[in-house]
């Protein structure tokens, strides 16, 4: 391609000795890499980034990326916080076991039943979950937990889900309060 004088490249290069037998070094290997394409992916990537961190800065859910193969969430965002209790790198470092440790008993066992739901549903279909999590200081919240089929194997099972969770408590326990009063 024919680059007009004004256009800046960006590259790097390795050199290496190049040796022929008793003589020693008798010249050298210059290799030139372009990097201006790669670096400009990079600045999207990271413009990408920072406008993803500003969304998860004022949304009130969490949202994570959920690996079944991994057993864990290999991306975390959004206001884990308020609705876990933990921070993202806690949530991150903690993988599958803190997962399964913040999901109340009584809940587990619809999480299998909802995986077998989605792997039933279109793509793009939203399946909503209403489920207990152990906050750090010992008491459970409801969460209204919203999920995607974000990727498939071969077979078509589901490999990723995407989910964005929301601190449903105060709602639920006025619902509790309304059926006991009705029923007084």
């Amino acid at each position: 391609a024919v680059l007009p004088d004004t256009a800046r490249r960006f590259a790097e290069a390795e050199v290496a000795p190049r040796a022929a037998g008793n003589m020693g070094v008798t010249g050298v290997v210059v290799s030139l890499y372009d990097l201006t394409d790669a670096q400009a992916l990079d600045r999207v990537a990271r413009a990408n980034q920072d406008q993803l961190e500003r969304v998860n800065s004022v949304t009130p859910s969490a949202n994570y990326l959920f690996d079944f193969e991994t057993g864990s969430s290999i991306w975390v965002g959004g206001n884990t916080e308020a609705v876990y209790g933990h921070t993202v790198e806690e949530l991150i470092a903690g993988g599958g076991d803190l997962v399964r440790r913040l999901i109340h008993p009584d809940d587990f066992h619809h999480v299998g039943r909802r995986l077998a739901y989605l792997a039933q549903r279109p793509d793009g279909e939203v399946s909503e979950f209403e489920l207990r999590v152990l906050r750090p200081d010992g008491t459970y919240r409801w969460i209204l937990d919203r999920a995607v089929v974000f990727e498939r194997n071969a077979n078509g099972r589901i490999v990723k889900t995407l989910s964005a969770a929301i601190d449903i408590d105060e709602r639920k326990r006025a619902e509790e309060r309304r059926t006991l009063l009705i029923n007084e």
